[in-house]
This record gives structure tokens, C-alpha cells and sequence, in this order.
């Protein structure tokens, strides 16, 4: 059955789109077996389109959500550099009147127990539920079940019970095909004056750091400043900040108010900065095509290396990006032996596509060379096996 549809206009401004980077077709990247499936798993165009209009990057491709995100394997509190992002963020991010804060797409409740820690009432929204679960047992995080959009908070209000001060949405702004309604469910949300901050993979870092890799299914808008100041504004949300972070290689994250904006500085200094610097070759998408036939150049050559020296290849880590990256640069189950990854999620089961077996860290030093596929978190893999004899290779 046909799981996907396309879309023809902008998820931002409804312009025509025009494609611009075309990476064949992939498997879901979180959707893991438990065994290698006969016949091979459903596979998905995957490619970049341009709006004509507003200029907003995108996945035209929209797949099920329920079918990406209902069961869903990623956990936020599985990485220590990744907690501690999230612990800063809850430190510099706060209501600047009230205490009540929200999250769209809480996953497992580790940054609102961090803001709980605060002493801010805190609410999650997430439709996964096996990590909603995780979010209320273990982080003592309530939980509604669910997409969010207007209609959600209108039917929950007894859950929700007042406007939110501060609503947070970390790297899940890109998930959603609907933005319209998300935005529109912020408003009905947010208090007079209150924020919403999110963060997103930034489309300039994307391309000067040739993150390729990056673009799945999931994350169907890769966004920059001028499309989504013009967006927010028509929903009543003035962008009045932004700052560059360092999480999934290259974020931005993005402050706008609820209508009151003389609350808040109608543009600071780097916003401004930024929006200038967005020009036509730092949104250039197709500058990711010649990165990625040098990494296939290079990985190739590394691997026939390891194959002629009869050395055993593992790769580290299962994250997202790793299905686009073995489809795209041409990394089969001949070339890896086994990835090992820290999530019990994830252990026991099988790559996506290759169905390379996934193990636990307890395996590593099996390893001649070991390539780490979540490069964002490879200084913290690095240091916390100093005991590894073999190579790493950073991808």
C-alpha cells in the first residue's frame, strides 16, 4: 500500500516548488526490524525541493505520521552531550512571567523534568506512546498522547488548563507537514506576551557542513529565517531573536512572541546579522551534491583498505542519519559487521535497509575500525572508550 503522498506547493506559503537535490530512495531511517525482513523493506523517494515563492527548503514526500512516529525509537535522554543541552536550554529559556511551560514533542520528558527541577509546571505533547510512557514512569512528566494542533489543545483543556507562558519545540519543527497547524495551536496556546522557542537543523549550517546525511523522511522542511519570520508573522508570532546552536551539526534556535512584542526587542543585533547573511549561496542546496561524492570517494577507499586487510568494520551508532548515509554513499552489510549503539531501543535489533545487526557497546572492541555515524556526538563516543584499540573514522 502507498503510505506517502506528495505535495506540489510550500507547507509555508503554498508557492509552487521546484526540486533541487534528488538522494534515490531510502527506508524509513527509525524504522528498525527485529529481523531482516525477505524481500527488503518499503522504500521512499528522498529528495529537496525549493519553493518559488518564499524560497523555504523541503521534503515534498510526506509519509504517514502515524507511521513514522507512533512507535518511535529515538530517546532524548540516551546521550550525555545531548542531556546537557537540553539542561542549558531549560537554564536560558525561561517563562519571563508565569511558570507554566509546554513542549511539543517532549519524547522521554528529559527537558521539562529538567524545568520541573526548576520548579515550572510542565505538560508534554508527543504521539509516540512508547516514549510518552517512558516520559511519565520515569520522569514523572504528564503526557498527552498525541499530534498537537489547535484542535488538541481545545480538546485537552481540562489536561492543559491555562495559556502557557513558555512553549518549547526542539528539532521537531521540521517534522510536521502540517505547520499551519501547529502555529495555529501555539496561538490558541500561548499567553499574551508568552514565547515560543524551537529549535531546527538551519539550512545555511546544513549546506557549509555538507550534512547530507541529515535529510530523511523525518525532517520534512530544512528551514532558514526569512521564510519562517514571514510565517510566524502571518499566525500573529513576531521572531524578534535567533541564535546559531551546535546540536545535529548545525541548529538555529528561534524566539518569537504572541502578539504584546513591545515586550521584547522588535529585532536584536544577530537576528539581524543572521537574516543578512542568508544569501543565495549559503542556501545554495546544491552544494551538498559534491560533498557527497567526496565522502563516497573517500569511505569507499577506506573500506577496501579494511576489507583487503581482512580487518572487521563496525559502525557506531543507529541514529537517523545513518539509513541516509549507507543509501547514499553505497554502505552495505558487506562493508559493516555489526553498529553498536547505547539505546536498549535499539539493541537487538537491525539497521534499516542492510539489516546490519545492532549491539550493544559491550561488543566494540571486537572492532578493527569502528565509524561513527552520529558525527555530532563523536568527541563523547571517542572519550568514553578510551579502552578502544582500533580506529575511528568520523563520517
Amino acid at each position: 500500500m502507498k503510505d506517502y503522498t506528495i505535495r506540489n506547493n510550500c507547507r509555508l506559503c503554498s508557492g509552487l516548488l521546484t526540486e533541487v537535490l534528488d538522494l534515490g530512495e531510502t527506508c524509513l531511517a527509525n524504522e528498525l526490524p527485529v529481523a531482516p525482513i525477505e524481500g527488503g523493506q518499503d522504500k521512499f523517494p528522498l529528495y529537496l525541493s525549493r519553493c518559488t515563492v518564499c524560497g523555504h527548503v523541503q521534503l515534498p514526500v510526506v509519509v504517514n505520521p502515524e507511521r513514522l512516529f507512533r512507535d518511535y525509537v529515538y530517546r532524548s535522554g540516551t546521550s550525555p552531550v545531548f542531556v546537557k543541552h537540553l539542561k542549558d536550554f531549560a537554564r536560558d529559556v525561561q517563562p519571563r512571567a508565569g511558570g507554566f511551560v509546554v513542549e511539543i514533542g517532549s519524547n522521554d520528558g528529559t527537558l521539562l523534568a529538567e524545568y520541573k527541577r526548576l520548579g515550572f509546571e510542565v505538560l508534554g505533547i508527543d504521539p509516540a506512546q512508547n516514549i510518552a510512557n517512558i516520559a511519565e514512569l520515569e520522569n514523572k512528566v504528564p503526557t498527552v498522547r498525541d499530534f498537537f494542533t489547535a484542535e488538541l489543545v481545545r480538546k485537552n483543556w481540562n489536561l492543559v488548563g491555562r495559556k502557557a507562558d513558555l512553549i518549547v519545540a526542539n528539532n521537531v519543527f521540521a517534522h510536521a507537514d502540517d505547520l499551519f497547524g501547529i502555529v495555529e495551536g501555539v496561538a490558541e496556546l500561548l499567553a499574551d506576551g508568552g514565547q515560543f522557542v524551537f529549535e531546527v537543523g538551519y539550512l545555511p549550517d546544513v549546506i557549509a557542513n555538507g550534512l547530507y546525511r541529515c535529510l530523511y523522511h523525518e525532517h520534512l522542511s530544512v528551514h532558514h529565517l526569512r521564510p519562517l519570520q514571514s510565517f510566524l508573522r502571518t499566525h500573529g508570532l513576531r521572531m524578534y531573536d535567533a541564535e546559531r546552536v551546535n546540536t545535529q551539526g548545525g541548529s538555529v534556535r528561534v524566539y518569537a512572541a504572541l502578539r504584546d512584542p513591545d515586550a521584547y526587542d522588535p529585532v536584536s543585533p544577530r537576528l539581524a546579522d543572521m537574516l543578512a547573511s542568508e544569501t543565495p549561496e549559503a542556501i545554495d542546496v546544491s552544494r551538498l551534491a559534491a560533498k557527497i561524492v567526496e565522502d563516497e570517494s573517500e569511505l569507499r577507499a577506506m573500506l577496501d583498505v579494511a576489507k583487503a586487510a581482512k580487518q572487521k568494520v563496525f559502525g557506531y551508532g543507529a541514529p537517523a542519519q545513518l539509513t541516509t548515509t549507507c543509501a547514499v554513499l553505497g554502505i552495505t552489510r558487506d562493508d559493516i559487521a555489526f553498529v553498536v549503539d547505547d539505546s536498549p531501543l535499539k539493541v537487538g535489533k537491525f539497521t534499516p535497509g542492510e539489516f546490519v545487526p545492532i549491539v550493544g557497546v559491550e561488543r566494540l572492541n571486537e572492532a578493527d575500525v569502528c565509524v561513527i555515524f552520529s558525527a555530532n556526538f563523536a568527541a563523547d563516543i571517542i572519550n568514553r572508550h578510551p579502552d578502544f584499540k582500533g580506529e575511528w573514522v568520523v563520517l
